[in-house]
C-alpha cells in the first residue's frame, strides 16, 4: 500500500471544486423535477423542436446527433432530461464545447419555462453560430412561396422557403433557407416517382444566400415569387433561426404529397405558435399554396398583426416583357432591327432611348442564353456581351421604375381543395333537375 502527503493548500481548492461539482448536479436535478412537473415533454413546441410524430411514436429526424440521449429519438422525456443534464455538466466543464451551442434553440425555450443558471443566450465560445445566424443584421423572416415549375414533377405545385431579411441594402445577401429531397443524378421517372410518393429519399434543409435562389427559380426556371414579411417578435426570431441552425445538415425522410418542402417549413414557423395550425388536416396531401392560405388565417386571427407585409417578385421573364412594353414604337422597331441585323449602333435615336433599347438588349439575351440551356453555346453570351460594352460607352443614368402589375398573392386565391354542392338545371323540355356533387384534391 503506497500513501502520498497531499500539500495543505490544495484541500482548500479540492473542497471547493467538489462542492461545486455537487452544487452543479443537485441544480441540474432540481430543473429536471421542475420541467417534469411542467410536463415539458409532451408540450407541442419540445416536441416541435424535436421533430416528434406522436402517431409514429418517434422523431423525424434520422441523424443520430441530434439526439443526446440514447433513445432520444423515441423518448422526448428522456431527451428532455439528457438535455438539461448536459447543460448543467457544461457549467462545470468550460474546455468543452458547449452543449449550447449545437442546440440553442432548445436552450433559449427551455429557459424561457425554467430560467436557467446563468443561462446567456449568446456567448462567445458560440462563435460558429453567431457568425452564421448574424443576428445584429436580421431584422425579419420571410416565408416565401415559389410558382409552379412544369419542368419538374417535384415544382409542379409550387416551392416554399425562408428567408432572414437583413439591413443590407441588397437583399441578394440575405440568407435562405431550402428543404428538399436528395436525389441521384439521372434518376429514372418512374423510380423518381414511386419514392417520391411512397418513401424512399432522405432530405434535409440547405441553407445558402438569396442570390442562388433568384438565379434558379426567377432567371432559369422564370418563376414569379411572394415574400411574405413576417410580424415576429425577436425571441421569436431567435427562436426560428437557431433551431434552423440545429436542423441544417440533418436527414429527414421526405414524401412529395406530405412530408414537403412546404410541410416542414410550416413546422419551423409553428415554434413559435404554440399550436399545429400550419399543419393540421393534412394527413393526405400539403400543397405548398396551402401553407399560405394558413398563415393568412393566422394573420386574421392576429387582427393583421402577423404579415407585415407582401410583395410580388416578377421572374426574370416577366420583367423582360415589362421592359419592352415600356418601349415606344420607334424604340421597339429599333430594338426588333438590333436582333434582325446586329445593328447596336442606334444612331438616329437620343441618348435615353439608347440606354433603354441597350438595357432591355441585354436582358433578352440574357433571357435567350437560359433558354437553350447548353454551356457550349455561347453565341448569345457574345451577343450580350457585345450590347454590353455599348451600353458600358454610354453615361450613368438612373434606371427608370418599371410598372409590372403584381399578381393576385397565394392567400387571395382559394384554398386548394374545392368541394362543392349545387342544383344544375337542364333547359331541355322535360325541365329536369338534378343534384351537382363536384371535388377535386387540387384546384387553382
Amino acid at each position: 500500500m503506497f500513501f502520498f502527503r497531499v500539500p495543505p493548500l490544495f484541500l482548500p481548492l479540492a473542497s471547493l471544486l467538489f462542492s461545486s461539482i455537487a452544487i452543479s448536479q443537485s441544480s441540474g436535478e432540481h430543473y429536471v423535477e421542475r420541467a417534469l412537473a411542467l410536463k415539458l415533454q409532451n408540450n407541442v413546441t419540445w416536441h416541435k423542436l424535436l421533430h416528434y410524430d406522436p402517431l409514429l411514436m418517434r422523431s423525424e429526424v434520422l441523424t443520430d446527433s441530434f439526439f443526446i440521449a440514447d433513445f432520444g429519438r423515441t423518448d422526448p422525456k428522456q431527451e428532455l432530461i439528457a438535455t438539461l443534464e448536459a447543460y448543467f455538466s457544461d457549467l462545470s466543464d468550460h474546455d468543452s464545447m458547449l452543449i449550447q451551442c449545437q442546440f440553442p434553440a432548445r436552450y433559449l425555450w427551455l429557459d424561457r419555462q425554467l430560467n436557467l443558471p446563468d443561462y446567456k443566450f449568446r456567448q462567445p465560445a458560440c462563435s460558429s453560430f453567431e457568425r452564421w445566424a448574424k443576428l445584429d443584421e436580421v431584422r425579419s423572416i420571410s416565408a416565401i412561396m415559389v410558382s409552379g415549375y412544369f419542368g419538374n414533377p417535384a415544382s409542379t405545385f409550387g416551392h416554399s422557403l425562408l428567408k432572414f431579411n437583413s439591413d443590407k441594402t441588397s437583399r441578394y445577401l440575405d440568407l435562405t433557407f431550402n428543404y428538399g429531397a436528395l436525389v441521384p443524378d439521372d434518376e429514372p421517372i418512374l423510380r423518381y416517382i414511386y419514392k417520391g410518393i411512397l418513401g424512399g429519399y432522405e432530405s434535409g434543409f440547405s441553407d445558402g444566400h438569396y442570390y442562388s435562389q433568384d438565379m434558379v427559380y426567377s432567371r432559369t426556371e422564370f418563376r414569379d415569387m411572394w415574400d411574405y414579411e413576417l410580424n415576429l417578435s425577436e425571441y421569436e426570431r431567435h427562436l426560428i433561426i437557431s433551431h434552423l441552425w440545429e436542423v441544417a445538415g440533418k436527414k429527414f425522410d421526405y414524401y412529395f404529397l406530405t412530408k414537403n418542402c412546404a410541410f416542414r417549413i410550416a413546422e419551423v414557423l409553428e415554434l413559435v405558435e404554440g399550436d399545429d395550425h400550419l399543419t393540421s388536416r393534412s394527413s393526405l396531401w400539403y400543397a405548398p399554396v396551402e401553407l399560405f392560405n394558413r398563415i393568412e388565417d393566422i394573420n386574421q386571427k392576429k387582427s393583421g398583426n402577423y404579415i407585415r407585409d407582401i410583395s410580388f417578385v416578377p421572374s426574370y421573364q416577366r420583367n423582360l416583357y415589362a421592359r419592352l412594353d415600356d418601349l415606344n414604337d420607334l424604340e421597339l422597331i429599333s430594338f426588333n432591327r438590333a436582333i434582325e441585323l446586329g445593328d447596336f449602333e442606334l444612331a438616329e435615336l437620343d441618348q435615353a432611348s439608347k440606354i433603354k433599347i441597350l438595357n432591355s438588349l441585354i436582358s433578352y439575351y440574357e433571357f435567350k442564353d437560359v433558354g437553350i440551356m447548353d454551356d457550349k453555346n455561347h453565341t448569345f453570351k457574345q451577343l450580350k456581351r457585345q450590347v454590353l460594352l455599348k451600353r458600358l460607352a454610354l453615361p450613368v443614368a438612373p434606371e427608370d421604375e418599371i410598372d409590372i402589375p403584381a399578381l393576385p398573392s397565394p392567400q387571395e386565391t382559394s384554398p386548394p381543395m374545392m368541394f362543392g354542392v349545387g342544383m344544375r338545371h337542364s333547359d331541355q323540355p322535360n325541365n329536369a333537375q338534378s343534384l351537382s356533387l363536384n371535388w377535386s384534391p387540387f384546384f387553382l
